[in-house]
């Protein structure tokens, strides 16, 4: 089997683009960045990321040290852009002046592949450009998520067919056991499955058409939780019971509902928002992209949280 994005060809590899997806709205991925290798004036799209805070970016490790482009090359972030070649005024370019693949990764397929990228000077943040959440204090559903990034469109024998404009698609979890059952259906004789229960977590259909693939390494699995799951967090006491949105006043034991009285509209107006929370980072999947039977395979975030969170706290000079 082949492995890519890492993508593997009937066996699994490291890869990055998204098939059987559609193109996205303009900006309506605003923590999405484009990581670039720059040689001259030359540039091409080498992996996904997402936004952590204003000098920190999450993606892969392969993403990192895997291929000449990103190892050897300067690599920048390019935010707030829809189409990779052609930024547009709102689009902000930074260099990456720290690179920090966790340090247990060995390359390839396997456990570890995630990290953080340092920029050089702050992101501005405007409608064009946001942070993601990262999944603190809630328990990830199997509702569907959501994946965007310039990877190739499909698959070919000599040249990916890349796209220049943000493409998205709606994807659906796999439990481990789903997951683990479908790559052992792809595995040649003698191969052993690289999935990992901690380190990955996997999407569907696995009805064929639909999956990341090269271009979309390193980029977000994203779900949309209400913002009233993810505050207040866990360092917050708050008093205050939650039930469908409606509030209850505490007073020692005795708690007392306060009557619902909005109408319709205001009920609309009310409603807790959508905020996008990354709860994996593309690492790979199966070559050919979108094959019958084939998941997409994500670092889990949740695994990762202290990594991720001790050093994008980091001061960067």
């Amino acid at each position: 089997m082949n492995y890519s994005f890492q993508v593997h060809t009937k066996t699994v590899a490291p890869e990055g683009k998204i098939i059987g997806g559609q193109e996205a709205q303009p900006h309506s991925h605003p923590y999405l960045v484009s990581l670039q290798s720059r040689f001259l004036w030359a540039r091409v799209h080498a992996c996904g990321g997402a936004i952590l805070n204003e000098r920190w970016v999450l993606s892969a490790a392969h993403c990192a040290i895997e291929s000449w482009l990103v190892r050897w090359l300067p690599l920048d972030v390019v935010a707030g852009i829809h189409d990779v070649n052609t930024f547009g005024v709102q689009a902000q370019v930074i260099r990456i002046s720290e690179r920090i693949p966790h340090p247990l990764y060995e390359g390839g397929i396997g456990p570890y592949d995630i990290g953080v990228f340092g920029t050089s000077a702050p992101f501005f943040f405007n409608k064009f450009v946001q942070p993601v959440k990262l999944p603190l204090n809630y328990k990830m559903d199997g509702d569907s998520m959501k994946l965007a990034g310039w990877g190739a469109l499909k698959t070919t024998i000599f040249i990916p067919d890349l796209p220049s404009r943000l493409q998205e698609v709606k994807v659906t979890y796999m439990t481990y056991q789903q997951c683990h059952d479908a790559i052992d259906n792809l595995l040649e004789y003698g191969e052993v499955n690289p999935l990992d229960e901690e380190a990955n977590m996997c999407t569907g259909p696995i009805t064929g058409g639909v999956a990341a693939c090269s271009g979309d390494s390193g980029g977000p699995l994203i779900q949309y939780i209400p913002n009233i799951i993810l505050e207040p967090n866990d360092e917050v006491e708050d008093s205050t019971e939650r039930y469908n949105g409606s509030a209850c006043e505490q007073n020692n034991e005795q708690t007392t509902e306060v009557e619902d009285v909005t109408t319709e509209a205001e009920e609309r107006q009310y409603q807790p928002e959508l905020v996008p929370v990354v709860v994996g980072v593309v690492s790979w999947g199966v070559q050919p992209c979108g094959e019958r039977g084939a998941p997409t395979v994500y670092t889990n975030i949740s695994t990762y949280i202290d990594f991720i969170t001790y050093n994008m706290n980091v001061k960067i000079d």
